[in-house]
């Protein structure tokens, strides 16, 4: 089951490389590494809060300045938040 997730997850990420990649630090390419094991490990709880990491890792790092929280982020994106 680990390699099929395993796989899985890098065609996705491949699949996109030439759509809109860009730099990002290491702190973020740490946090999509510790995405994909818990991915492959299942963990999907810990999956969705590590994804909510690198995105807000990402706009911190961003050339456009963010400022704000990532409630206001998802307020922006008109999430659902009665789905936390």
């Amino acid at each position: 089951m680990w390699k099929s997730r395993q796989r899985w997850f890098e065609e996705v990420g491949e699949s996109y490389q030439g759509e809109g990649s860009y730099f990002v630090s290491e702190q973020t390419c740490v946090l999509i590494g510790e995405v994909q094991t818990v991915f492959c490990a299942g963990v999907w709880l810990t999956v969705v809060v590590l994804a909510m990491a690198v995105v807000d890792s990402r706009l911190r790092e961003s050339t456009t300045v963010f400022v704000g929280s990532t409630k206001r982020l998802l307020m922006e994106a008109q999430v659902d938040l009665s789905l936390q």
